[in-house]
């Protein structure tokens, strides 16, 4: 061998680089295809939870419907005098099942204290002058002007807060139920409507 010739030790040497240099090549496109991946995914995220709560807002929409609070206006005549006549509204047959006491979640946790109830039965019902009550006695009157659908839920909160449509504040000073006690339903005429007790 000459000394001009290359020895077979510096062929070895010259290859890893040149392998290094093809490698890293070859993992700059798997990187942005990575990239790429988790672009593509958080667009599909993003869209499938955009769809997912407008179904979610037209359902909420769709389940205020059954119940409504209408405005009671005075008649023509009572209006031109200055009186206005007190708004009696039909009261259902005693052996008719109006409404249920659903469930009472929370009791004796003031911030957590719901009384759900239920419309059962065909037609509205008006709960002007209906009231619910404990065993102390402690009472709630109903919004005058809430009339309820067939199927709609209600949900009375012992807490303070700003009723709605679906949904009522008692506004108590503290915890209004115990394990034990019995929640009534009465009518304007004072009859046993409905009946729960917190098991």
């Amino acid at each position: 061998m000459s000394e001009n010739e290359p020895t077979p030790v510096d062929e070895p040497a010259e290859r890893p680089s040149r392998r290094s240099s093809r490698s890293r090549r070859r993992s700059t496109p798997g990187l942005t295809q990575l990239v790429a991946y988790i672009f593509v995914n958080i667009l599909v995220s993003a869209a499938t939870m955009l769809a997912v709560l407008l179904f979610w807002e037209q359902r909420i929409q769709q389940n205020q419907t059954p119940c409504v609070m209408p405005t009671l206006a005075p008649s023509d005549e009572a209006a031109s005098e200055g009186t206005v006549e007190p708004f009696v509204a039909a009261i259902p047959p005693l052996e008719e099942e109006v409404l249920r006491i659903d469930n009472i979640f929370g009791a004796g946790y003031y911030q957590e204290e719901q009384v759900v109830l239920e419309r059962v039965g065909s037609g509205d019902l008006s709960l002007h002058g209906w009231w619910l009550e404990d065993d102390q006695g402690n009472r709630f009157d109903f919004p005058a002007n809430l009339t309820l659908k067939p199927d709609a839920t209600l949900y009375l909160n012992s807490r303070v807060g700003e009723s709605g449509a679906l949904s009522l504040f008692w506004g108590a000073e503290g915890a209004v139920w115990q394990i034990g006690e019995t929640a009534r339903v009465y009518d304007p005429l004072g009859n046993l409507r409905a009946e729960y007790t917190i098991p």
